[in-house]
């Protein structure tokens, strides 16, 4: 009698929990919620793992998809846009750089490095420019791709398109990869909707946790030795401007000696290569979208960046001017995304540069 009583109870309990989950279930087939689905996004066909090293992860020759809020198509080299030409003939420019310049949240050739070219050969009646830019990459894969992949392809300039968290690490596309590969072994996960959702909350959990891990001080000097330069002591005014970048984000990570030398680290080995190889190069700093009660705070930052990149001879190109002449919140691909420039704002950027290319214009002069 008294085990009837407690099984009753129990049994109502467990069948509760089973009606509330299928009812989960059927409810999130009915509005056609597909969590993994929008956590794939595109992406499982699109990247894969890299055998560069320090580069993680690359683009599928071949692959066409959509993600990343736009049509994404991959040549057969391995990096978006059309099929590159057998032999440069002419001008060849080689972008490299991160989800700005691969022209994330923006329409198929509105891209600054397809802008760039099409620029480039109506005034000069030249120039290929390839776009090896990829979301989530930092300075240091992006060298990597320059000095394993990029240089093949001959190029008589190299464009580094620099965003301010690169200072970071900000990429799990590597680990997202992983991630969707075990998801896709699951029965679980392919059959039902409410453990994708469960799944893909991880996943954000996740994301964070990395993103905190890499960044943390003690991890980042570690994961990156070798690839740090030292600030001298005596560097007076670099150390006052990092003293000056202040506590908004990514400007914060300006303040971070390591971070600095792992930039200084990279624009020389950008230098090192053009020499070698005998090609140009300019860098090109896309400001944050945002604004504070004190103007644009990131000021300091781009400082840090263009003296590292000037040290060691690149040509230099700061859009805080020309974006500025427009508001910042309205160059902004997504109202709440502060990173990714609309397609307006990638036309200024193609016109800067274009400019600059064929003008010749180097160091200070190229603003």
């Amino acid at each position: 009698m008294m085990l009837r009583k407690f099984l009753a109870p129990l049994a109502l309990m467990v069948a509760s929990f089973v009606f509330a989950i299928g009812a989960a279930e059927l409810a999130l087939r009915v509005a056609g919620v597909a969590p993994l689905g929008e956590l794939v996004g595109g992406r499982d066909s699109l990247v894969r793992a890299s055998a560069i090293p320090g580069l993680g992860y690359e683009l599928v020759p071949g692959v066409r998809a959509r993600a990343w809020g736009t049509e994404v198509v991959v040549n057969s080299a391995g990096f978006r846009g059309p099929e590159p030409a057998a032999r440069s003939t002419g001008r060849r420019v080689a972008v490299i750089g991160d989800s700005v310049a691969f022209g994330n949240q923006t329409p198929p050739g509105s891209e600054f490095p397809a802008r760039l070219g099409e620029l480039l050969r109506a005034r000069s009646g030249t120039g290929e420019v390839l776009n090896f830019a990829l979301g989530g990459y930092d300075i240091l894969q992006e060298i990597a791709l320059l000095e394993h992949r990029v240089l093949a392809f001959e190029p008589s300039h190299v464009v580094l398109a620099y965003c301010l968290n690169d200072a970071g690490v900000v990429s799990t596309n590597l680990e997202y990869i992983e991630r969707v590969a075990r998801y896709r072994e699951s029965r679980v996960l392919r059959y039902s909707h409410l453990a994708q959702l469960v799944a893909v909350r991880l996943d954000q959990n996740a994301h964070r946790r990395f993103d905190e891990r890499a960044n943390r001080p003690l991890n980042f000097r570690a994961d990156f030795a070798g690839r740090i330069d030292p600030i001298g002591e005596g560097e007076t005014e670099l150390r006052a401007l990092m003293a000056r970048a202040g506590d908004r984000h990514p400007a914060d990570w300006y303040r971070d000696e390591a971070r600095v030398g792992r930039i200084r680290f990279g624009m020389r080995r950008l230098a090192e290569l053009a020499a070698q190889h005998g090609f140009d190069t300019t860098v090109v700093i896309f400001p944050w979208l945002e604004i504070s009660a004190g103007g644009y705070p990131h000021a300091p930052a781009h400082a840090i960046v263009r003296g590292e990149a000037e040290r060691f001879g690149h040509r230099v190109i700061d859009l805080t001017d020309a974006f500025s002449a427009y508001d910042l919140m309205a160059l902004r691909a997504d109202p709440h995304d502060a990173v990714h420039p609309n397609a307006f704002a990638h036309a200024l950027a193609a016109e800067r540069i274009a400019s600059a290319i064929l003008a010749g214009q180097a160091g200070p002069a190229a603003r």
